[in-house]
């Protein structure tokens, strides 16, 4: 689920981007800010609770000052946190000479200068699903060196449960964590996945072949038991999948 971010000063436009998001998105969590202590609060919030934002979009100016600029102020804030080094972020704006600024400095997705329409918006973030620059379904999780990581489902291969830990096997590396437990998984996992042992979770994307007769699978290449217990369950879904 995708959890956004607004930050403007003009009521009347921030209303009717967060009303126009909410709408054409209605499972998302969209959430909204008038000015920069709001915006920090609501920053430094996702972060103790672990349910980081995944798009900002960001007035550059929040006060009526005359060169006020306390939305880079912000975005520097943002970009200080590990967990949003690479967050997408959109700055709205009308001081289109500082476009160059926004996108070297502040790595920004898009620059977008008012007056913009609501569809301007939305057109931005289709492109971003559409491109992958968006991800979707990630799982936030703290290793055992507590660094924070933002996973993208779809690049998980398989979950083992070991010693009160819980291995992700991705497509490109293995990330161990503690303290995540089988319940919050499985409210966050799509149906992509499925247990075919109590210590294992798999994803059916990468599942390459199943035999019956020795009860084992080969998911990616890795060779993973299956357990009488979910045997049944997990030919279903094989069968539905048209794998097996």
């Amino acid at each position: 689920m995708q959890k956004l971010l607004i930050v403007e000063d003009d009521d009347v436009q921030r209303i009717t981007l967060h009303n126009s998001i909410q709408e054409f998105y209605p499972k998302w969590i969209v959430l909204s800010a008038n000015n920069y202590d709001s915006a920090l609060e609501l920053l430094i919030q996702s972060t103790k609770e672990c349910e980081y934002f995944s798009m900002f979009l960001l007035d550059i100016q929040l006060k009526q000052d005359k060169g006020d600029m306390s939305g880079f102020v912000l975005a520097e804030q943002i970009r200080s946190d590990t967990n949003y080094f690479k967050t997408p972020i959109i700055f709205l704006t009308s001081i289109s000479e500082k476009t160059q600024f926004a996108l070297a400095t502040y790595h920004c997705y898009n620059y977008i200068t008012k007056p913009y329409s609501t569809e301007d918006i939305l057109y931005q973030i289709q492109q971003m699903l559409l491109t992958g620059y968006l991800e979707d379904n990630c799982i936030a999780i703290t290793d055992t060196k507590r660094i924070i990581h933002r996973i993208p489902q779809k690049e998980i291969v398989y979950l083992e449960f070991k010693s009160h830990q819980v291995i992700f096997t991705t497509k490109q590396d293995e990330i161990i964590s503690r303290g995540v437990s089988l319940n919050d998984l499985w409210n966050q996992l799509t149906k992509d996945f499925i247990q075919c042992h109590k210590k294992f979770i798999i994803n059916l994307n990468y599942v390459n072949s199943y035999n019956k007769s020795n009860g084992y699978i080969n998911v990616n290449g890795f060779i993973l038991p299956v357990s009488r217990t979910y045997k049944s369950q997990l030919e279903d879904a094989l069968h539905s999948q048209n794998i097996l």
